[in-house]
């Protein structure tokens, strides 16, 4: 598994439903009227990646934590943290990131 801009705990909800973002209240600025900062974030207050506004994702952790948090193993970087995170969210009855 590798790491990267996205936020481990909306990967169960974007394999569920690529629109799921949508549903929860975001726009994509582009293709919107609204201010920039409105549609943004979702009704939860993350944006399509997973992070708040802080940078922070819905288990507490920025992507620099992720990226620091890894080891070598048999020449393969492994992403501890992320993985852990990975594992433990998944997505609620709305089909929306939820910790399982």
């Amino acid at each position: 598994m590798s790491t990267g801009k996205y936020s481990p705990t909306v990967s169960a909800a974007y394999s569920n439903d690529q629109d799921w973002w949508e549903r929860n209240g975001g726009e994509d600025p582009e293709n919107s009227d609204k201010p920039y900062e409105v549609v943004y974030f979702d009704r939860d207050g993350y944006d399509s990646y997973g992070y708040n506004v802080k940078g922070v994702d819905r288990a507490g952790y920025d992507e620099e934590h992720y990226l620091l948090a890894s080891v070598i193993h048999d020449g393969d970087v492994v992403y501890e943290l992320f993985n852990s995170v990975w594992s433990d969210w998944g997505v609620n009855d709305e089909g929306f990131p939820a910790r399982i």
